[in-house]
């Protein structure tokens, strides 16, 4: 066995390990790499060497068993050649169609040159030399079949097998196959015409002509061979016939085979045998005449019957890849119209959905068993013959599944649906409508099929171990015992007989030295019961022979069983010795097929066949289908649709597989580099595409699920049943993981990491969804940033799950960091720093402010963009939105918590830089207000309603003045930006208090105790390498000093005013009389009449107009800047002296004549409002004030 190893050279294998790709990865035709690797060395290596020493009948079949084999190959040869042959001349002829176009001339001037014509005789030469040899190659094929046809001894002393049989099926379901392909390859006869014409070479147009009538035969090769058959003579026609129907019968009735393509040979020969024995009749009755009764009668019935049930079984046949026939295309006339009667059986064939239900079964069966021999030595004996029986049941299940598979693509192709849609072509209607309904059961029978294959594979070793040991003892029992038994049993026969079980014996027992020692008078022989020893496999010839023998000797025909002699003659075999023999033939019928069980389950898989589509590629006349219609692809994306049917989410990637097969077929039995590159260039697309919409299709799922657990359920619940379509957490979403976790692909034969593969585009499509989330600061500033942490967490919850399943997904942190630009080393610059800044403005200018809660509040209605499916974005619009109307501490925390403390302080300064700028334009408004207003004196002898009328009498005509509303608009802003830096404050403050809380608990931080703690308590949980290692770390203050600033930020902005205050006499009290309020010139004294025209103008707006209201275009933020103002400029005690709506107010506490419908009291109210404001913030800013400027409090 090891003499057939060839070891290379030394330098040759040094050689291989400069190899950066393994060549052969991609060509191996399976999807999991085998754990056995060995080639019995007598499987197509000693051309039967047994069979052809011996004399017996069996080595009659050899010759004729060659003759099959060399037709088989040479119509495969013509067959791959043909199907790989595409259109040459396509590009070629449609650039001379638009040189036609722009030449006006039937031939352009170009193609009129010798070169031109040489070019085109160059393309048209190797198509002749392809249907010549095409035409040379039907000839040798049909005088191959004649000659074994027209033995009358091979076939009517019935010395065929079974084996021989199939073979013969075989060759004339390639026949057939290539009798169809060849019209179908309209591209390359076009070629042919095309090019001929181009060439303008008489001889050539001549061998094209004959060529065509050759090609235009649709059965010009079977044609050619009924014409040769037609001189075999009548008698050996009918027992031909009869060998054949019978074979084809039996198989077809109950069907065994382990290769899926007998299945459909079993038909098509069964309708040549039919074509053959009519055409033989009617040449009878032709050659005959009316002298003599023909010897072949017309076919019974029950023949009529049978074909006519195998018709309606099968009604389309596939020959080759995708080409496909009707079944009873061929057939005579008669029996296309021929019916069945009632009482004529059935062929019995399980629907889909019962064979998957087998499937699934024989797979658990399968699995007990080999577990049970796996974890059982002892078992291997008993369970071998279970394993045996049960494999050849599983393979032909698999085989019968994936053909009803294969017919169901070649019916749907052969019969596309109808369509409204005018665009879609038919191939695509026949693969996208047609196997709507059926890509559920075809994706599961798929996977129990690919899921068997891998399972045996799997456990190749065991299962073969206990197949050898089975098949060995069998062989062994039966050539021993069996052999020897028959042999007793027939006396009379021994002459004949004994040379022939004595050579079997021979052959394949394996006899020790003492067990074959006999005395030929006085001793019988001694023969073995079971050697416990012997557990290898037989050799294949040696099984070939046994086999073939026996069947020879077992055939109807078969002198061994029929009487040769007279009336009282006997049989040389006993029809119980008979039977005995041709059960064991039957039950080692596909004994050689499960010794060579890795090739056995790779062809009985073999999905190739719902790839390839060359023949509709020339039929349509197209270069290519797109990828979108590909069997594989839809598959995969109907799973993918599907996920939540649970059958159905695990069977996602097994589809693919398709392209392992294929991509097998193409290299080694097509032989074809293009086609092979195709399939490759697919593979690849497919799996991007698959990868790509499995990427996007679990992370909306999961998303929507991670997204709703994290909401309270209470709350959830309320906004559930306010939406028209309500939405609901989704357990379903959970067998995503099932997707995820399939991490075990091979295409090509080369492993794919899937889950790499979905990782990568899932970080794509988390930094596109956070940039969508963080998108919403560019719209609305700080408004949203309550909306984005919270979608921002969402996500998070999400990309923990997709953790949970396994993907390698970076950190969520670091996808942050780099969709929001905070991974550079300008990451102070962050995007969110940059979104927030830019709406700075629009937060001061658009938003109007109440302090008690602080809150700013937009002028208009804000909404949130959010990316998804609809009713995902109503619920979140729904809880969302409402986290918008109103700019809040909570607003700043959640921005300052996805900013770094550096980008905190440059927005800090953006904000000092928006408050001088905003406080130069106020005081030129200032400048000119102050011109206009003075002050008039105040009486204590008025009632507060004279009081009020006067003041009002004096001062109402400035209500409508413009630059008072400048004034209080430009207030207003200053205002917000002083409320903005507070809020700042106040987030700023707890996000470092949270840090610092955290960093205190962990260190054991006394705050008492100054100055870092001696031995925290930290360090002691860990072992003593870590705490040796303490001194490497930096230990930070842990609690704030007493010189830091609590409030940077708004003790910063009111530095800037109060600088811009004190830097002039502008708002500075100048007068020398202070006790005079009409003499005042400073802040206060506009102050207080501005402060009076805005509570008149509230009292006057009875209608309650908002835009005839100050305090609803303005709000609160006015008074915080003349506090600020008044701080500054150190007027509290002036404003709380000569405040003109403060006297009117403790005026009416004194007038008991004012009742609360007068109209003054209305004035009171609003006073009070703006009173309190001014006194809460007169005493919030004057400490900060009074630091700056090292001054004591008023």
């Amino acid at each position: 066995m090891t003499d057939a190893v060839q070891v290379p050279p030394q330098e040759i294998i040094e050689e291989w390990n400069k190899i950066s790709d393994l060549p052969i990865v991609e060509t191996v035709p399976r999807s999991v790499p085998l754990s056995v690797f060995v080639k019995y060395p007598t499987d197509g290596y000693l051309s039967h060497v047994f069979s052809g020493r011996s004399k017996i009948t069996a080595s009659e079949t050899e010759k004729f068993s060659e003759l099959v084999e060399s037709s088989i190959q040479m119509i495969e040869k013509s067959l791959t050649e043909f199907y790989t042959s595409r259109c040459v001349s396509k590009p070629l002829f449609s650039y001379i169609e638009s040189l036609k176009t722009d030449q006006n001339k039937e031939t352009p001037a170009e193609f009129q040159k010798p070169e031109a014509v040489e070019a085109a005789r160059k393309l048209l030469m190797p198509i002749i030399r392809m249907f010549r040899g095409e035409k040379e190659m039907c000839i040798s094929c049909s005088f191959q079949i004649k000659i074994f046809f027209t033995d009358e001894s091979f076939w009517k002393q019935g010395k065929y097998n079974d084996v021989f049989l199939d073979r013969i099926c075989l060759l004339f379901y390639r026949i057939t196959a290539l009798e169809q392909l060849i019209p179908s390859k309209k591209s390359v006869i076009n070629d042919l015409t095309q090019l001929s014409k181009l060439a303008n070479n008489p001889k050539l147009k001549q061998d094209v002509g004959q060529i065509q009538l050759f090609i235009m035969n649709v059965r010009s090769i079977s044609g050619m061979i009924m014409h040769d058959l037609e001189s075999v003579s009548p008698e050996l026609s009918i027992a031909i016939f009869d060998a054949m129907f019978q074979h084809i019968k039996k198989n077809l009735e109950k069907t065994t085979f382990l290769n899926p393509e007998m299945q459909f040979a079993y038909i098509t020969s069964l309708v040549f045998f039919i074509q053959f024995y009519e055409n033989q009749r009617l040449h009878e009755l032709k050659t005959v005449g009316k002298k003599s009764k023909p010897k072949m009668k017309e076919l019974s019935s029950s023949v009529r019957d049978f074909v006519s049930i195998v018709m309606k079984a099968y009604p389309i046949t596939p020959l080759f890849f995708e080409l496909a026939e009707e079944t009873a295309m061929n057939l005579p006339t008669e029996f296309k119209n021929h019916r069945p009667s009632n009482s004529s059986p059935t062929l019995e064939r399980l629907s889909i959905e019962h064979q998957l239900k087998s499937l699934r079964y024989n797979f658990t069966e399968l699995s007990h068993v080999i577990s049970i021999v796996a974890n059982d030595e002892t078992k291997k004996e008993e369970k071998g013959p279970i394993i045996c029986s049960m494999l050849q049941r599983i393979i032909h299940q698999m085989c019968v599944a994936l053909n009803d598979i294969r017919v169901l693509l070649a019916f749907n192709q052969a019969h596309p649906p109808k369509c409204d849609d005018e665009k879609m072509s038919l191939y695509e209607r026949s693969m996208r409508l047609g196997l709507q309904s059926h890509l559920d059961i075809i994706l599961l029978m798929l996977h129990s099929c690919r899921s068997t294959k891998e399972l045996i594979q799997s456990n190749l070793p065991i299962l073969q171990e206990c197949i050898a040991q089975s098949i060995q003892r069998h062989i062994q029992f039966f050539v021993k015992e069996k052999l020897k038994e028959i042999l007793a049993h027939n006396p009379g026969s021994k002459k004949i007989l004994g040379p022939i079980i004595e050579l079997l014996r021979v052959v394949a027992g394996y006899f020790t030295e003492e067990e074959y020692k006999f005395d030929d008078k006085k001793e019988k022989r001694k023969f073995p019961g079971k050697n416990e020893k012997l557990i290898s496999s037989p050799n294949l010839d040696i099984l070939a022979l046994l086999r073939n023998q026996l069947q020879a000797m077992t055939n109807p025909e078969s002198p061994f069983v029929n009487k040769t002699g007279g009336v009282f003659s006997s049989v040389l075999l006993s029809s119980a010795d008979a039977k005995e023999m041709s059960t064991f033939v039957a039950q080692s019928r596909y004994y050689i097929d499960l010794i060579c069980l890795s090739d056995t389950i790779d062809i009985a898989c073999d999905q190739s066949n719902l790839y390839f589509k060359e023949t509709y590629l020339s039929i349509y006349d197209v270069s290519f289908f797109p990828v979108t219609i590909s069997l594989p692809v839809i598959l995969s994306e109907h799973a993918l649709e599907n996920y939540k049917k649970p059958e159905l989410t695990g069977v996602i990637f097994y589809p693919l597989s398709i392209y392992d097969d294929a991509a097998s077929k193409a290299l080694r039995l097509l032989k074809s580099k293009y086609l092979y590159d195709e399939i490759k260039a697919e593979a690849e697309i497919c799996l991007i595409s698959i990868t790509t919409k499995i990427s996007d299709s679990i992370f909306w799922p999961i998303r929507t699920f991670a997204s709703l657990r994290s909401m309270k359920q209470d709350y959830l619940k309320q906004l559930t049943d306010q939406m028209r379509t309500p939405i609901y957490e989704n357990v379903t979403a959970l067998r995503m993981g099932v997707i995820l976790e399939q991490n075990q692909l091979f295409v090509l034969g080369c492993y794919i990491d899937t889950k790499s593969l979905l990782a990568e585009r899932l970080h794509k499509i988390f930094n596109e969804q956070i940039q969508i989330i963080v998108s919403n600061l560019i719209k609305n500033g700080v408004l949203a940033a309550i909306a984005v942490s919270k979608l921002i967490d969402m996500l998070r919850s999400t990309h923990q799950m997709f953790i949970q399943f396994g993907l390698p997904l970076m950190p969520f942190d670091d996808i942050l960091s780099h969709a929001m630009c905070t991974d550079t080393p300008n990451s102070l610059q962050s995007m969110v720093l940059s979104h927030a800044v830019k709406n700075l403005k629009k937060h001061i200018r658009q938003f109007y402010l109440r302090t008690h809660p602080l809150v700013l509040i937009p002028r208009y209605v804000p909404h949130l963009d959010i990316s998804g499916q609809s009713a995902y974005v109503a619920l979140m619009s729904m809880y969302l939105d409402r986290t918008m109307q109103l700019l809040s501490v909570e607003s700043f925390r959640c921005l300052f918590w996805l900013m770094e403390d550096g980008s905190i302080a440059i927005m800090q300064g953006n904000v000092v830089e928006s408050i001088e700028k905003v406080f130069d334009q106020f005081t030129v408004v200032y400048s000119a207000i102050k011109n206009k207003f003075k002050r008039i004196k105040f009486s204590t002898a008025l009632s507060c309603n004279q009081m009020y009328d006067r003041y009002e009498g004096a001062y109402s005509f400035f209500s409508e003045d413009r630059d008072l509303h400048d004034l209080i608009r430009l207030m207003g802003e200053i205002g917000n930006v002083l409320a903005l830096a507070e809020m700042m404050d106040s987030a700023y403050l707890m996000k470092r208090e949270t840090s610092l809380q955290n960093r205190c608990f962990i260190f054991g931080q006394n705050p008492k105790q100054e100055g870092p703690p001696e031995n925290p308590e930290f360090y002691q949980m860990f072992d003593n390498e870590f705490q040796s290692s303490r001194k490497m770390f930096d230990y930070g203050e842990c609690l704030p000093s007493s010189k830091e600033l609590v409030s940077p930020f708004l003790y910063n902005a009111l530095a800037r005013i109060t600088a811009k205050v004190r830097s002039s006499d502008l708002f500075m009290e100048t007068s020398s009389n202070l006790l005079d309020g009409s003499s005042l010139t400073g802040f206060v004294s506009v102050w207080s009449i501005v402060e009076f025209l805005m509570c008149m103008i509230e009292k006057n707006n009875t209608e309650d107009d908002p835009a005839k209201s100050t305090l609803q275009l303005y709000g609160e933020s006015p008074f915080l800047t003349a506090s600020a103002v008044i701080d500054a400029s150190r007027q509290k005690s002036l404003y709380n002296a000569f405040n003109i709506s403060n006297k009117i107010t403790e005026s009416m506490k004194t007038n008991v004549a004012v009742n609360e419908k007068s109209g003054i009291y209305k004035f009171k109210e609003v006073h009070d409002f703006i009173a309190s404001t001014m006194q809460c913030y007169l005493s919030n800013y004057e400490p900060a004030i009074c630091l700056m400027l090292e001054t004591p409090s008023q």
